[in-house]
């Protein structure tokens, strides 16, 4: 009976939980808003039914040429509600009078002109639960042309979560922004979320009473988007102040004088280097200067998808600058897989290997060249170890423990994973390490195994252990020999005759000793004591 008030205050605002099954609430509902003090624009929206400019006025004067426009000391019939409409953009609202209604589920920008106070807003009305579809406020465009906007408004009296739980979108960027008209000094700016990454005082996390900017992609698909009950959070959500689990991303910012820009690049493999409207968030431009990552194509973007592969070169853009020191700062769970960052500053002819705790500062003037789109890349690589093979007690042991595969004369060897392996037959062995999509692989070790062969006669090596020399009996005729070292390099040759000394020339270790005769080869273990 509309006794029902969800409280609003600086650090709190009470919240309706996800409706299940056949729930439901009747009645009307007093919803409230905080809103921080700060002359500016608030970018607001209500989930309440039948809200119009009027009961706004209660709380926020509202001006403009309607019917009804608020007035009073300091108040001009400049229009201080806006909607946003393409082609057209800003325009204001409402255009006739007062009992206008504001819509549920469309964004708003209103001007709050309370400098030193806060203010709470409260609207009365039938909240609203179940579904919510958005698509009748979408605009369609495309990214060529930069439209496709739309301020949208979160619909339920609760924060949700931006994310693939509890949304059905299609011809929408998974890329949603706020603008914060409180960064940059008041100048403004946008944060940024695309389910996985991107502001961590965002993080995708819609307050109750906020709006927030969708972007359609593709002008052969009309944008559709709907936003469930199992969209709600748990969390508690002011505006744009929240915080976020770490995600395998990267994360660059841009420093000066505490005022941050960020972009973010993600190694999913779920894209190439060019702009894919799909995945990567485009660009919005703040009311300070710009940090951005440039696509392949020449692209804008804060959020970036990235292959997985090698090696990469990523162009980074620094726009809209003034004169000044500015610091680059980097963050992110990449530093903790086995990719490896260099930022490359070609003004200065510099490279710098990066990493949380390293920063990296340098100046901005006002020649063109120290900033732009051309003066810094990161390159990103995979760092690999060059895997080894040795041989203890008739196991092949590789150099590298994870991440491997055994390979026999060039072929995978199923299922032979493990750090060790047991060879069962001779041949050129190898072990291919591979993390993302990048591997090396050991040079070839020729194994051969030990002792005689079906057919052969018996020869007989002593002493062995060896010292400096070993006598070679069963040798009828010349017969050439050879003797290999663990890694299947051959470190002596020779031929044998009939009880044959040889000289050895290799140091202390275990060898192969290797006899080529005429029903094939025999070979021995040879363990050399100097």
């Amino acid at each position: 009976n509309g006794f029902l008030t969800l409280v609003s205050t600086d650090d709190q605002t009470a919240s309706i939980a996800r409706i299940e099954g056949t729930g439901a609430i009747t009645g009307d509902v007093r919803f409230q808003r905080y809103v921080r003090s700060g002359r500016m624009y608030r970018y607001l929206s209500f989930p309440v039914q039948g809200v119009t400019v009027n009961d706004l006025q209660k709380h926020v004067p509202v001006t403009g040429d309607f019917d009804g426009t608020s007035t009073g000391e300091g108040l001009s019939n400049n229009p201080s509600l806006f909607q946003y409409e393409e082609p057209a953009g800003w325009l204001p609202y409402p255009t006739t009078d007062n009992d206008a209604e504001l819509s549920m589920g469309r964004g708003y920008a209103t001007f709050i002109r309370k400098t030193d106070d806060p203010t709470t807003i409260t609207v009365a009305g039938e909240v609203h639960t179940g579904d919510f579809d958005f698509t009748s406020q979408l605009n369609a465009g495309s990214f060529e042309d930069n439209e496709g906007w739309s301020l949208v408004g979160n619909p339920y009296a609760a924060p949700i979560q931006w994310g693939a739980t509890g949304w059905l979108r299609t011809g929408i960027s998974p890329a949603i922004s706020v603008r914060d008209n409180e960064l940059g000094n008041g100048a403004g700016g946008f944060l940024y979320w695309d389910g996985v990454t991107g502001d961590p005082e965002f993080a995708g996390l819609i307050a109750q009473g906020q709006s927030f900017w969708v972007k359609a992609i593709d002008p052969g698909i009309s944008p559709s988007l709907t936003v469930q009950e199992t969209a709600k959070s748990t969390e508690q959500a002011t505006m744009f102040r929240t915080s976020s689990e770490e995600v395998s991303t990267l994360t660059i910012s841009l420093n000066q004088n505490g005022l941050i820009d960020r972009t973010f690049l993600v190694f999913n493999n779920q894209s190439d280097q060019r702009f894919n409207p799909q995945l990567d968030g485009v660009k919005r431009q703040n009311g300070y200067y710009n940090l951005s990552t440039r696509t392949a194509d020449s692209v804008l973007v804060a959020i970036k998808n990235m292959p997985d592969t090698c090696s990469a070169l990523i162009a980074l853009s620094v726009q809209d600058t003034k004169p000044g020191t500015y610091t680059f700062e980097f963050s992110g769970s990449v530093f903790n897989t086995e990719r490896e960052f260099v930022l490359q500053d070609t003004y200065l002819e510099a490279s710098v290997r990066v990493s949380p705790s390293e920063h990296y500062t340098f100046q901005i003037t006002e020649d063109p060249i120290t900033f732009g789109h051309k003066r810094f890349q990161l390159m990103a690589t995979v760092a690999l170890p060059d895997p080894k093979i040795s041989i203890e007690n008739d196991e092949l042991v590789s150099s590298v423990n994870q991440d491997i595969q055994w390979l026999l004369n060039g072929e995978e060897i199923s299922e032979a994973t493990a750090p060790t392996y047991t060879p069962l037959i001779s041949g050129e062995y190898q072990v291919r390490v591979t993390k993302s999509s990048c591997s090396k692989t050991s040079p070839p070790f020729a194994y051969v195994i030990t002792g005689t062969e079906p057919g052969q006669p018996a020869i007989r090596l002593y002493p062995n252990p060896a010292q400096h020399s070993v006598s070679v009996k069963g040798i009828s005729k010349p017969t050439p020999y050879s003797i290999l070292n663990p890694w299947g390099q051959v470190v002596q040759t020779g031929l044998l005759t009939a009880d044959s000394e040889i000289e050895l020339q290799a140091p202390s270790g275990l060898y192969i000793f290797s006899i080529e005769g005429e029903a094939g080869n025999q070979h021995y273990k040879l363990i050399i004591k100097k």
